[in-house]
């Protein structure tokens, strides 16, 4: 069994990575576990730490959750998110920006599972991540609401 995250209630600073396959960006699965419902798709990434630059916290987050070193490119947008998720409230500012794999090889790889260790040493969180179509049939919406409109 897995944990449950709940959104801390505090205003967060979050970094995503928008790697590109052909038509496709890579992004996690966002489940809503207490309504048992998948609410859509969000490129991986993770919360900046106090002092560290969004390029810096991008390239470990994609180290940590994808064993995996990427290089960083541009920013293509910051979006406020305020959503609901697990019972919960959250508010983060996301910086999305552009970035590769090094390692091509990595592309050829349809899915990836992203375990990522519970900040109260808890159970961990498992993520599900796969290549997102961006155009034509959906699988559901890119998360945060706008993103997909912007890349």
């Amino acid at each position: 069994m897995t944990g449950i995250w709940v959104p801390p209630q505090r205003i967060r600073a979050v970094v995503i990575g928008i790697i590109r396959r052909d038509a496709e960006i890579l992004a996690m699965e966002i489940n809503d576990h207490l309504k048992d419902q998948i609410l859509g798709y969000r490129p991986p990434g993770g919360e900046i730490d106090f002092g560290e630059a969004s390029e810096i916290a991008l390239a470990r987050e994609m180290q940590e959750e994808l064993g995996a070193e990427i290089e960083v490119g541009e920013v293509l947008t910051v979006v406020e998110n305020r959503y609901q998720l697990n019972g919960g409230s959250g508010h983060e500012f996301v910086i999305a920006r552009e970035a590769r794999f090094l390692d091509q090889s990595i592309y050829s790889t349809d899915e990836f599972t992203i375990v990522e260790p519970a900040d109260d040493g808890g159970e961990a969180f498992v993520n599900r991540t796969i290549w997102v179509p961006l155009s034509g049939t959906q699988i559901g919406p890119l998360l945060p609401l706008g993103l997909a409109d912007v890349i």
